[in-house]
């Protein structure tokens, strides 16, 4: 069909039915022939709509496959960019049905991608969307090529991204933060660690702060692990953390929002470190915050009993301290009843 006589108002009703149609597929048939630019871009977008609301395509010019070949050497952007979210689309809707192609798949989406900036956040989220859908892939297969498209994700992620692939980058970096831990890479996980919270810490999404708990219990750990019988001295990593949580008020807050038992004794563990760093303001307010919870010196002796203590009176020093800021925390709450008055934040 040649070109369009009263452009301008054939493109306006073309653009209403677009909009207004409820059959997608009539759509394509009767503009597809069309040359204009403008149609071909309704059209394409058409095609895109279909193509992402079902897996099955009885007619075969309906398939990924059909538009993405006779689509692809459009030289409109627009176009382009849709051809690209298409290959996607196949990539994900086809690759268990057919294995043997999901490699080619691939090949060519990576290859068709490399044509536009690397700047345009459509091809970033594009290209996120498959580096992760690719380490899935792989996952229990290859760690260290799953690790490296993970990495690929992070590289991505500092150039023009929008908001759209956010918790596939945050999945990226999680992933990246095991891996470095299950290969006990010391220098990566501790920059991981402190990566993650510099990036996320501000993210009030339930999931994402439930993993950075997750995530600081687990960093945590791995160095008391490391300290194990070692000597009766904190290790430097340990002590570093401490004064890195007692100034990180976000992670802070976090922490002081237990939601189980198990983050309780978290908390704990926390009282105990920075009493034994001597930071004994703090180490009382920490536990200021699980008498709060309700919570007694006796649901946690037995947590105590495991502790490692270099010397019985260090044992005996930290039970008597937690009795005094007991009577002292009892005290306080006496004086706010008494006079009606608020004990405040704990500026911890």
């Amino acid at each position: 069909m040649s070109f369009l006589k009263n452009l301008g108002k054939e493109l306006k009703q073309i653009t209403d039915e677009f909009e207004q149609s409820e059959n997608l597929q009539n759509f394509i048939f009767k503009y597809e022939p069309f040359e204009h630019e403008q149609v071909q871009i309704l059209v394409a977008k058409a095609y895109l709509m279909v193509l992402s609301d079902s897996c099955e395509y009885p007619e075969e010019n309906f398939s990924s496959e059909y538009f993405i070949q006779h689509f692809k050497q459009h030289t409109v952007l627009e176009i382009q960019l849709i051809v690209l979210q298409a290959m996607l689309i196949r990539l994900k809707q086809h690759a268990n049905e057919k294995r043997a192609q999901f490699n080619d798949w691939y090949n060519e989406l990576i290859e068709y991608a490399e044509q536009f900036s690397q700047d345009n956040y459509q091809v970033i989220d594009t290209l996120i969307e498959v580096y992760s859908y690719k380490a899935q892939n792989l996952s229990g297969k290859d760690p260290f090529k799953v690790h490296y498209f993970y990495h690929k994700i992070i590289q991505l992620s500092k150039k023009n991204l929008s908001n759209e692939n956010y918790e596939l980058v945050f999945q990226a970096e999680q992933k990246i933060f095991q891996f470095y831990l299950s290969r006990q890479q010391l220098s990566a996980f501790k920059q991981s660690y402190y990566a993650i919270n510099a990036h996320y810490l501000s993210n009030h999404q339930t999931d994402i702060t439930s993993a950075l708990k997750q995530n600081t219990a687990i960093f945590l750990q791995f160095w008391l692990d490391v300290q194990k019988d070692q000597n009766p001295f904190l290790h430097p990593e340990i002590r570093q953390f401490l004064q890195y949580l007692h100034i990180q008020d976000d992670l802070k807050n976090l922490i002081l929002q237990p939601e189980n038992q198990r983050q309780y004794q978290f908390i704990f563990e926390l009282c105990y470190l920075f009493w034994l760093i001597q930071y004994e303001e703090i180490s009382e307010k920490y536990w200021f915050v699980l008498l709060k919870y309700h919570q007694t010196l006796q649901d946690y002796q037995s947590l105590i009993d495991s502790f490692w203590f270099d010397q019985p009176q260090r044992r005996h020093g930290f039970q008597s301290f937690l009795i005094d800021s007991t009577d002292k925390y009892h005290s306080l709450n006496k004086y706010r009843k008494m006079f009606n008055t608020s004990l405040g934040k704990n500026n911890l």
